[in-house]
């Protein structure tokens, strides 16, 4: 297909070939993007934080905006699915930056730590974090395999995205773009009341406690936050690490994930993994139960909502082709 796209570009392409650049199935997706980068940049200025140089020398950028630009062209020249794969994978990259940058200085104005009442929250479900951290403790090996399937989370999305649009799947793969960004911005709008610590911070469970966890992030998060309420205000690339801990996003990913992996040949190992992930964001990523239910019930409303909304969209694409037709 690569082969066909430079053929294409070296030698032209037939009108009655070309396509529309702009695939309408992505409208929402591209109005919520904007929402995100453009609050982003308000929130930033409008409470004084700055960015620091080092930042530029680590972001992807310039791949992010070369893929974003690509994808488009490629369908242009008549290869839709290679072009809406590429294109998403750029968006993948948008919305976690833009949403990252965007956590930061809300932090800054974030409530008090919340640690005391998701804990409560999970001895009323009848669970108690510090039991399962130490039946963990005793088997090193299962903590390592819940690390790795943790970081399931970073290849992933670009993985399913792969496989539904070698499936012919567009529609969709732009259904779980759309619910991955209607999920991130209602956790988002949530963090800022519920900001926490963490259950390893909470329950004093220190790095020394498990020496073969090599993902730092259930400390680091805490460390972070509170040098954001402390005052720090340069965004450092220190500071670029996953601050919400209610509701879950690994959690909501997770439910995504396997929904949208279910139309594919890996049904079931989507599935597995996916239920396997969420398990592992209480120890790995420090979450409470309450934060896994959470993330759950935002999976099932963003799945919900942008179903309708991508299907509407494809809906008066398809009338649109009826009228011109005519």
């Amino acid at each position: 297909m690569l082969s066909a796209v430079v053929q294409r570009l070296r030698n032209g392409v037939p009108k009655d070939q070309m396509l529309p650049p702009f695939d309408p199935r992505s409208a929402v997706l591209y109005a919520l993007l904007a929402f995100e980068v453009v609050l982003t940049f308000v929130v930033v200025r409008a409470m004084g934080f700055t960015f620091s140089p080092k930042l530029f020398h680590m972001l992807p950028a310039p791949v992010v905006f070369a893929a974003l630009i690509s994808g488009p062209l490629i369908r242009r020249l008549g290869h839709p699915r290679m072009g809406g794969l590429i294109e998403t994978w750029a968006l993948l990259g948008v919305q976690s930056l833009a949403a990252i940058f965007l956590l930061i200085p809300l932090t800054s104005i974030s409530a008090p730590m919340a640690d005391a009442t998701l804990s409560r929250a999970d001895a009323l479900l009848g669970f108690h974090w510090l039991s399962l951290a130490a039946a963990l403790r005793d088997h090193p090996g299962l903590v390592y395999a819940l690390e790795a399937i943790y970081r399931s989370f970073e290849w992933q999305p670009p993985l399913v995205l792969l496989l539904l649009w070698a499936r012919n799947q567009g529609q969709r793969a732009w259904t779980l773009m759309t619910a991955l960004a209607v999920s991130l911005l209602i956790t988002i709008a949530i963090y800022p009341f519920a900001p926490a610590d963490g259950a390893l911070v909470f329950n004093h469970v220190t790095q020394a406690d498990y020496p073969g966890l090599t993902l730092r992030m259930g400390w680091e998060f805490s460390a972070a936050i509170h040098a954001i309420k402390g005052g720090a205000t340069v965004i450092e690339p220190e500071l670029m690490t996953g601050f919400v801990s209610f509701p879950s996003y690994h959690a909501a990913a997770a439910v995504m994930l396997a929904w949208a992996g279910w139309r594919t040949p890996l049904r079931w190992p989507m599935v597995l993994l996916n239920i396997a992930m969420a398990f592992s964001a209480l120890l790995v990523g420090a979450h409470y139960l309450v934060d896994i239910v959470g993330g759950v019930i935002v999976a099932a409303v963003a799945v919900t909502v942008s179903r309708r909304l991508v299907a509407d969209s494809a809906s008066q694409r398809r009338d649109r082709a009826i009228l011109s037709s005519s």
